[in-house]
């Protein structure tokens, strides 16, 4: 007996939407507000881009004919690496506070 009241509850819910014209479910609306706390400035991601893209990339061995345009950095690199490295390029710039992503 229960559950027919519930069943019914949500019928007159969609008749209601029928009725406003929203029959068709809203689109997903999850991530996208305007308020984003966390977000970087374009110059700072242009600069992330600018310090990867500085690095020597290859193509891939063994697919080269598939995945012409993926390029791959040397395994020689790691992220640590390539952290240190730029906060030697931003303390050479004295571009360290715009530019420092988080404490290590």
């Amino acid at each position: 007996m229960c559950s027919i009241s519930n069943w019914e509850k949500e019928i007159e819910y969609h008749k209601g939407k029928d009725k406003n014209g929203a029959s068709a479910p809203s689109p997903d609306r999850s991530g996208r507000h305007a308020s984003r706390p966390h977000k970087m400035d374009s110059e700072v991601r242009d600069r992330i881009k600018h310090h990867i893209a500085s690095f020597p990339a290859d193509q891939s061995h063994y697919s080269r004919n598939n995945n012409a345009h993926k390029l791959y950095l040397s395994p020689l690199l790691n992220v640590t690496k390539m952290y240190n490295i730029n906060i030697e390029m931003c303390c050479a710039g004295n571009l360290l506070d715009k530019f420092k992503i988080k404490n290590l």
